[in-house]
């Protein structure tokens, strides 16, 4: 199997796809991991999720 990432086009989720791979391989799977759009120096910095707003609680 193989996982394509492309960090450097904006995905948000490399982790995550890299750790089911990760996870896959435990149970006895080959997996590579192919990174299609690296990032670069040029490639803006996501904003640190701890200073996102808290989500205000539903209305219920």
């Amino acid at each position: 199997m193989t996982i394509y990432t492309a960090a450097g086009a904006g995905q948000s989720c490399k982790t995550l796809l890299t750790n089911l791979g990760s996870g896959l391989e435990d149970q006895g799977m080959t997996v590579t991991c192919d990174e299609v759009a690296p990032t670069t120096e040029m490639t803006p910095t996501p904003p640190d999720s701890a200073s996102w707003p808290s989500p205000s609680p539903s209305a219920a």
